[in-house]
């Protein structure tokens, strides 16, 4: 790639994932508070804003947290954990006030909360990281979805998203392999074949054995993908969505 001038796409390429923290150093809810206004401020289906974030300071609940979450020290370590909540509680309510008969949270309304929820914590990540401090997103939030809504006291018609650790790196890791913009982008219609490019990237780069164990992970017959279904299928149905 070209040298790059742009600040913000210089503040992209050099992402990496922060999996070890100072623990000695806090966020001042200030300048948490600044990061946050970034996410707030991120687009958002009809400018509705279906989600709320819950910042977890206190180390006893991060700990609690970190054991819901596969036991991941980087959530105890952090200064503080985000977890992203999709809130049709906010937004019920407000219609109840407003005189207008509210609707049961579905599937649908699930994703437009994930979608503005990820967009405002793209947002955060972009902030912090502009700042100096390291992130790490935590998808094992679905590991144990409803133990960790009932840990936060989530009302019902919420369900928890996933997780984002923000502190002061301990580590400096290297960045990681990331597939071509041409593999990604089609023009004007979908190309299929571009497994191949894929497959080849990643022999030539020696890193094809990392590729088959994450597939194998997350996406085979039986990996965390499908072992997490009927978990987050019944905590959604239990926390008053419609499924």
């Amino acid at each position: 790639m070209q040298r790059i001038e742009n600040p913000i796409l210089k503040v992209i390429d050099s992402h990496v994932s922060i999996r070890k923290y100072r623990e000695d150093v806090d966020i001042p809810y200030e300048k948490l508070r600044e990061i946050i206004y970034a996410g707030v401020r991120a687009p958002s289906s009809a400018n509705l804003q279906p989600y709320t974030i819950v910042a977890v300071y206190d180390k006893d609940l991060k700990r609690e947290l970190s054991l819901l979450c596969g036991d991941q020290a980087h959530i105890r370590q952090c200064s503080v954990f985000l977890i992203f909540i999709a809130d049709y509680n906010r937004l019920m309510r407000t219609m109840e006030r407003l005189g207008i008969k509210p609707f049961r949270p579905n599937y649908y309304s699930l994703y437009i909360a994930s979608v503005d929820a990820a967009l405002a914590a793209q947002n955060i990540v972009l902030t912090a990281e502009s700042m100096g401090y390291g992130i790490c997103y935590i998808g094992a939030v679905q590991n144990n979805p409803c133990k960790i809504a009932e840990l936060l006291k989530l009302p019902k018609y919420t369900y928890p998203l996933f997780g984002l650790t923000i502190g002061i790196p301990d580590e400096k890791p290297s960045k990681r392999l990331r597939l071509d913009v041409e593999t990604i982008l089609h023009l004007n219609e979908y190309r299929d074949g571009k497994e191949s490019e894929v497959i080849n990237k990643y022999k030539d780069l020696g890193y094809i054995d990392s590729l088959a164990r994450r597939l194998k992970r997350y996406l085979s017959k039986g990996g965390r993908v499908e072992e997490r279904y009927p978990k987050f299928k019944e905590c959604l149905k239990s926390r008053g969505f419609t499924i």
